[in-house]
């Protein structure tokens, strides 16, 4: 299933792939928060959080992702694009990575 993101034209033409995995945040400021991943893609991806973060707050993000029938660990960071509140879990963050990462990006296009 793919759906389109938030952030333009180019942006809703990407392929975004559901994953469903725990996270953790880092944040700029020292935070340390666990999150849940909602889907992604090469460019970023939505998460659901307890906690509220700002636009463009800078973070470090570690998720695991399915390849080969085994987790692979990944650590990225990433910007966040938009926080809004959720009835049920807190919040819907879209992050978009902002590091280059060639593992990474070989990860998630093997989901896509």
């Amino acid at each position: 299933m793919t759906k389109s993101i938030p952030g333009g034209p180019r942006a809703a033409n990407r392929l975004r792939k559901i994953l469903r995995s725990r996270a953790e945040i880092r944040t700029d400021t020292d935070r340390v928060f666990h999150a849940r991943t909602i889907d992604i893609s090469i460019v970023g991806m939505s998460l659901m959080s307890p906690h509220e973060l700002e636009d463009g707050a800078c973070l470090t993000v570690v998720f695991q992702i399915p390849t080969q029938g085994k987790l692979e660990t990944v650590s990225s960071a990433a910007s966040v694009l938009y926080c809004t509140p959720d009835d049920t879990e807190g919040f819907r963050l879209g992050i978009r990575f902002i590091d280059h990462d060639a593992l990474r990006n070989d990860l998630i296009n093997t989901l896509l």
